[in-house]
């Protein structure tokens, strides 16, 4: 027992001699002095700003902590970054052998301030631009003027705060708040470190009368990244989540998108919460041709794919269910496809290409729509016609056009729509009433009919025309005309009615100037006014020419009568005393058939 406590007794002074030479190595090499003097020193003329730093202690327990570390803006007044503390926990072993291994790295409460000034740079570029300048070989760990090697096992932020501003107000004002924190193998010089990490940030952005929020939070390594977002504009939120594969080399990324309900109205309206300026300067095309070229070359080498879910979606109060598309976006072109949903008692379908390699994108689609209920879509979406037109829609459009500012809507987009209305009604409108007064029919006031089917194009420039046809029992209508770009309506009607209804026809001296051959009465009608205002009246060119050729076949009915009773006759029966009428007859009959 007595060799046992001797050799106890032994080892605990051989501790102790230990303990007290690390002290020793720590305080000769680790001093205060001479780490702010190669922090401070160092870090000025890499960074080319005025750098301070607080209290700094050193200890076998707590390790190394440097409080307050400042590095200023260019004028070097205001705070550019501040971080309360940082703190180094390193091994112990291995300081004997000059090689400062950090456990960990905790950098606590770094605040970092970003502007970006009206000439368009950042307040950082001065940094980048000196860190550029430095000589090739001096960023490695012999240029820390520590006469250690230095291994960092983890990096641990500790609630970073970055404030971010635009002068110009085209960036969304933005505060960020979060932690990260980074393990593996990360030797300072080191050409090939391993490394994993985790992060959780949340971001308060101010844009205009938007005040957007997201909750990030990322697992990544040295080839991947996966990350899920939570961004939310007042009471619209959606779920980002996904994966970056080899995102330093040539990222890959998948982004999976899903809402349980969301207003596309109010996302498509967020234009008109833009800042005023931006918003001018996009739509009057004040953008310098230097900021079209990055915008569009931006996304040109980035490839993504994902999915977009949406539980419910609405427009107006239209309300559409299971929404749900595959996109992608490859060499700066973005597809949508397989794009479906359900609404109105039908569904839709459709997909859409955009290229976005220009500033002003180019774009393209299709979109089609089975069984949907005409007038719940009406009031759905808050319309008039909701009250005057019922049946079930079949449709399917294709469109074109470039830009998304209101005049490049008007000039770029074009569309052609093939549609059908079945099984529905007409009521209480402006044509169906005008169209009752004319022929004399109250029945015309509603109408139900079995189809309506048509085309209706879309030019450029906003000018629409107009090809349709209307069946029902009784009659039918057809039109082939125009809506300019102002709304005004040019649109001829031809009204055909079924034999049944001639005979009810209010107007006799109009059915009897207007039955055709196989027993139909034909109303030409012009539809002229405004979209707001329609104004329906007979086309009067159509009105004279059957009015003429009415008189014309009475004419030439009384006479042909009158010269078969003429030649009838016989020659002795003749007034002498009269003038011979032939002549003129035949006169006149020549030049009426001309």
């Amino acid at each position: 027992m007595k060799k046992l406590s001797k050799i106890i007794v032994g080892l605990c002074i051989v501790v102790l001699v230990l303990i007290v030479g690390l002290g020793m190595a720590v305080r000769s090499i680790l001093t205060e002095e001479n780490i702010k003097d190669a922090v401070v020193s160092k870090a000025e003329s890499f960074l080319g700003r005025k750098v301070s730093m607080g209290k700094v202690t050193a200890s076998l327990t707590s390790g190394i902590t440097l409080q307050n570390f400042v590095v200023k803006e260019e004028d070097g007044v205001t705070d550019f970054l501040r971080i309360k503390a940082v703190v180094l926990q390193y091994n112990l072993g291995t300081l004997l052998d000059k090689e400062l291994q950090i456990n960990e790295l905790l950098i606590q409460e770094p605040v970092v301030r970003v502007i970006k000034n009206k000439d368009g740079n950042y307040n950082f570029s001065s940094l980048v631009d000196s860190a550029n300048s430095e000589p090739v070989g001096k960023t490695d760990s012999t240029a820390l003027a520590l006469p250690l090697a230095l291994i960092v096992d983890t990096i641990n932020l500790q609630k970073i705060s970055v404030n971010f501003q635009d002068a110009e107000k085209q960036i969304p004002d933005f505060i960020v708040l979060g932690n990260l924190k980074v393990g593996g193998e990360l030797g300072v010089g080191s050409d090939s470190w391993v490394f994993y990490g985790d992060a959780n940030f949340t971001v308060d952005a101010f844009y205009g009368e938007l005040a957007p929020k997201a909750k990030l939070s990322v697992s990544f390594d040295q080839a991947n990244i996966q990350y899920s977002a939570t961004i939310s504009v007042d009471q619209e939120q959606a779920l980002f989540q996904g994966e970056v594969v080899d995102y330093m080399g040539l990222p890959d990324v998948t982004m999976d998108i899903s809402s349980k309900q969301l207003n596309l109205k109010y996302l498509a309206g967020i234009a008109a919460a833009l800042p005023e300026k931006a918003k001018d300067e996009q739509q009057n095309g004040l953008v310098s041709d230097l900021d079209k070229s990055r915008s569009a070359n931006s996304l040109a080498s980035v490839k993504a794919h994902g999915k977009i879910t949406l539980l419910k979606a609405l427009y107006e109060q239209l309300e559409f269910t299971d929404f749900q598309t595959e996109y992608s976006l490859q060499d700066g072109v973005l597809l949508l496809k397989d794009l479906k949903a359900a609404t109105a008692g039908g569904t839709v379908e459709g997909q859409f290409t955009m290229d976005l390699n220009k500033y002003d994108p180019s774009y393209q689609g299709s979109v089609s729509g089975q069984s949907l209920d005409i007038t719940e879509i009406g009031r759905g979406l808050g319309k008039d016609f909701a009250e005057v037109i019922s049946g079930s829609l079949q449709t399917n459009a294709t469109f074109s056009g470039q830009g998304f500012a209101s005049n490049q809507i008007k000039k770029n987009l074009s569309m052609q729509t093939d549609y059908s209305l079945l099984d529905g009604q007409l009521q209480n409108t402006k044509l169906t009433e005008d169209l009752a007064e004319i022929t004399g029919l109250p029945e015309l006031q509603t109408v139900s009919f079995k189809d309506i089917t048509g085309k209706i194009k879309l030019l450029t420039g906003g000018k629409i025309l107009v090809d349709t046809v209307f069946h029902n029992k009784d009659f039918s209508a057809s039109t082939d005309g125009t809506v300019d770009v102002a709304g005004k309506l040019k649109l001829p009607v031809v009204v055909r009615v079924s034999p049944e209804m001639v005979e009810k026809i209010g107007h006799k001296d109009l059915s009897r100037y207007l039955v055709q051959e196989n027993g139909e009465t034909i109303v030409h009608l012009d539809v002229g006014g405004s979209l707001e205002r329609p104004v329906v009246a007979l086309d009067k060119n159509y009105f004279k020419k059957v009015v003429h050729k009415a008189v014309v076949d009475q004419i030439f009915h009384h006479l042909d009568k009158y010269k078969a009773e003429k030649e009838g006759q016989p020659d002795e029966e003749q007034d002498p005393e009269k003038i011979p009428i032939e002549p003129v007859l035949d006169l006149l009959n020549n030049f009426l058939r001309r």
